[in-house]
């Protein structure tokens, strides 16, 4: 896969500026959170009729930290900063947007009924946040920033707000001449001496402007005057661009896929197709949405990964205690017939005697030791109570032994629908189930997609659709709800894995449709990596649920194997 052209810096977030002026005098609508990191603003334009209605999305993400324009999109949380964002600003114009030339900040003020409010987003990486300021003080901010967790800067409510530090000059602040001095400071490649020296100039523009400057004049190696001399009418060139709202937007893909985005063409990007953008916002969307999601789902998936291992963890050492102790019953015969040796041989064995050592019932000596303080009978007595004791037990232990056992395989089958899940709602389905399950600790989530994604659906080559559970409960309500019975039900064979249903419509399938279903079956499975796999199959009239059996767990009779090679189709 290519890897992503990302760099969200100042001239980007110029040229979305850019793309936002026209929303100046729009009513703030809606403010929905769609995730942690991420408030989405509606501005509705009062100017024109015709102008539609936009989203402001403003994120700060430390990899995907971005303010574009956006498509709708719907909440799943409002924590206190989107509720003090609503109460603050929603029915109230637009004033003015701002955003310092070669800084990573934008200021959208907002007139309202207690004077103006400003809405400040702060892209800076893992610095990044997005903060409401009246009055010069801070309202809030989407992350609160206290001397704990730095030293140089903190953003609390109720603290004059103090805008990010700046540790270096713009390029509005230099001449030829200071560029060649920070240039002479700094060590390494010409386009890290570049980025690190000069605020606002991330490292990919900074690589543009080093390809742009050899392009009209040959570059000696660390020469800081020659450097400065040839880099200097590029990053004027730069400033000139952004002064005049002169931008270009681009996008950028391989494979057909969106990898990446720039303000203007560059030079030294290759190995992809550019796109020209009629907006900056657009290309920034098609890259960030789905690599933002995309991000957000392995994030996910190894949240859910890390709380099942745990679980599992916790249910395989009692899985292990369970079954030393009913070893120990399993060897408790040993106890009952050292005791009718001790009874049988009483009278010949000495009294305050250690150890005794009799015939056993094989007529090989047997070894028996004592406590010396009691009689041989009563030795023996002790032995038939412990006998007794771990026998009764014996019967609740290997009934403990089925649930955690049962419990195990649930965990183990719920570990490959994480792995194989192949987005959120999928991940939303296994989390709901994990918490029915008292898995998770957590309350269920409201309204989730997940409700409503129902199986997988794929088709053979012959037009048969193939039905794929995404998590146990759901293998259930596929398997016992949603087939019919003279459908064929497929699972990996010895292995966790997804139920999959064939639908027949009562007809008779081919050796070939068998083998596709198959196939899926192998794929949505822990035998997916392997390069081939045994996958059962049956009517789905010989599938049956045990009672009280965990979900997603089943018995089958009448079934069949066939070899596949776990693939989609």
């Amino acid at each position: 896969m290519t890897n992503l052209l990302w760099s969200f810096d100042s001239v980007v977030l110029a040229a979305v500026a850019a793309d936002l002026e026209p929303l100046v005098g729009s009513v703030a609508g809606r403010v929905v959170q769609p995730g942690r990191d991420e408030i989405l603003l509606a501005l509705h334009p009062q100017r024109s009729r015709r102008a539609r209605s936009a989203g402001l999305l403003m994120s700060i993400h430390p990899r995907w930290g971005r303010v574009h324009l956006s498509g709708p999109m719907e909440g799943e949380t409002a924590a206190s900063f989107c509720r003090l964002l609503r109460a603050r600003i929603e029915g109230s114009p637009l004033r003015s947007i701002v955003q310092p030339e070669f800084e990573r900040t934008i200021s959208l003020r907002f007139q309202t009924i207690d004077g103006d409010v400003e809405l400040i987003a702060e892209i800076m990486g893992r610095h990044s946040n997005l903060v409401a300021v009246g009055g010069g003080e801070v309202l809030g901010s989407l992350k609160t920033v206290t001397a704990r967790m730095s030293s140089v800067r903190q953003v609390l409510a109720g603290h004059a707000y103090v805008p990010p530090p700046k540790d270096r000059p713009t390029p509005l602040e230099l001449d030829e001449a200071g560029l060649r001095t920070l240039l002479a400071r700094a060590t390494g490649p010409l386009a890290r001496r570049l980025a690190g020296s000069i605020l606002g100039i991330g490292p990919m523009m900074a690589a543009e402007l080093v390809a742009r400057a050899a392009a009209a004049m040959p570059l000696r190696v660390h020469d800081p005057d020659e450097d400065a001399a040839a880099l200097w009418p590029v990053l004027e060139d730069l400033t000139q661009r952004v002064r005049a709202r002169r931008f270009e937007p681009t996008l950028y893909r391989a494979d057909g896929n969106p990898v990446g985005f720039t303000p203007f063409p560059f030079l030294h990007v290759d190995g992809v197709i550019a796109e020209p953008q009629a907006s900056m916002s657009e290309a920034v969307a098609a890259v960030a949405a789905p690599a933002a999601a995309a991000a957000a789902v392995e994030i996910e998936r190894g949240g859910l990964q890390t709380a099942v291992h745990a679980a599992l963890s916790r249910v395989m050492r009692t899985e292990a205690e369970l079954r030393k102790s009913l070893a120990e019953a399993e060897g408790s015969e040993d106890l009952k017939q050292r005791g009718e040796l001790l009874f049988a041989y009483a009278s010949q064995i000495p009294a305050r005697a250690t150890e005794a050592t009799v015939p056993g019932f094989d007529g090989r000596p047997v070894t028996i030791p004592l406590d010396a303080t009691l009689t041989p009978a009563e030795n023996a007595r002790r032995l038939f109570k412990r006998y007794a004791r771990i026998r009764s037990a014996s019967g609740e232990v290997t009934a403990r032994l089925r649930e955690v056992s049962a419990q195990r395989e649930y965990l183990e089958s719920v570990q490959v629908m994480i792995e194989t899940a192949t987005g959120s709602s999928d991940l939303a389905g296994v989390r709901d189930e994990l918490i029915d399950e008292g898995v998770l600790k957590l309350r269920r989530g409201r309204g989730r997609p997940s409700a409503r994604a129902g199986p997988r659906r794929y088709r053979t080559g012959s037009g048969h659709e193939v039905l794929v559970g995404r998590t146990n409960a759901e293998n259930d309500l596929l398997t016992f709800t949603l087939a019919r019975p003279d459908d064929l039900w497929f699972h990996a064979q010895g292995v966790p894995g997804a139920h999959i249903i064939l639908r027949t419509q009562g007809r008779r399938i081919g050796e070939e449709v068998i083998r596709e279903a198959a196939q899926i079956a192998a794929y949505f499975s822990r035998a997916r990596s392997a390069s081939v796999a045994p996958v059962a199959y049956t009517q789905r009239r010989y599938v049956k649920k045990p009672r009280g059996a965990r979900p997603g767990l089943v018995t089958i009779r009448n079934e069949k194997t066939v070899m596949v090679e776990p693939r989609l189709l």
